[in-house]
């Protein structure tokens, strides 16, 4: 009995110690990033059990590529036995739990003051939680505070001062409650938006919009896609405000 019981205490040991963890964690990526369709590249610096560390990682493509230097994920195994907390994905500024919670994936995210490249001098500060299964955003509650972005309009760049607001998300729908940004226009807008979390540039809009620049005031619905609403934007900054 105790060789068998030492038999398979150092068998065990073997497998932690010696499992290809880069290899199992590269396909594990590689499969979810076929589902959801987001190009991904990295390399693996390290990696165990529990831990592995992301380098050079890019998320995306084009002028809307996210790179981050290390990211580092820690992996909670009883997260996948009962409803619990599966693992942490942490990276300078940012800070995601990830939890199961019946048959989906509930991401609680807290960003402070993030600062990117892709951002140029903006920083993001991103709280709440959402809620996702295989196909869509399912619930969610987030806050978002961003300053000093800079957005490309009529062939230059338009800077956002500040732009605040928060919302809630149910059955994939996003409930603004209210949005703010300052900048050549202030807004203030509440409606809601169809998630597309495949395309989000595709994301359906039906919002209401009050606008200010100078002297000039008004309001517009804003019904569509998140593209064409964003063209619609730029026109408007490209008008020239009342003396």
């Amino acid at each position: 009995m105790k060789k068998i019981l030492l038999f398979a205490v150092s068998f065990l040991v073997g497998i932690y110690l010696f499992l290809p963890y880069d290899l199992l964690y590269s396909r594990a990526l590689g499969s979810l990033t076929q589902r959801v369709r987001v190009p991904l590249a990295y390399d693996i610096s390290d990696a165990s059990a529990l831990k592995v560390v992301f380098s050079d990682v890019s998320v995306g493509s084009g002028r809307g590529t996210l790179e981050l230097e290390d990211v580092v994920l820690r992996i909670t195994p009883i997260g996948y036995v009962f409803n619990g907390m599966l693992g942490r994905i942490t990276t300078p500024g940012v800070e995601v739990q990830v939890f199961k919670k019946d048959g989906l994936f509930d991401l609680v995210f807290d960003i402070v003051n993030f600062r990117n490249r892709m951002l140029g001098d903006a920083s993001l500060t991103l709280k709440g939680h959402v809620l996702v299964g295989e196909d869509q955003i399912k619930s969610g509650k987030i806050d978002l505070l961003v300053k000093n972005f800079k957005v490309p309009a009529s062939g230059s760049e338009i800077l956002l001062k500040e732009v605040s607001g928060s919302g809630d998300i149910d059955n994939g729908r996003l409930m603004i409650k209210e949005l703010t940004v300052k900048g050549p226009v202030d807004l203030r807008a509440t409606g809601t938006v169809l998630l597309n979390h495949k395309a989000p540039e595709m994301s359906m809009l039906d919002i209401s919009v009050k606008y200010k620049m100078g002297a000039l005031q008004g309001s517009q619905k804003l019904k569509g896609t998140l593209k064409s609403a964003l063209a619609s934007m730029n026109a408007l900054t490209a008008l020239p405000a009342s003396p």
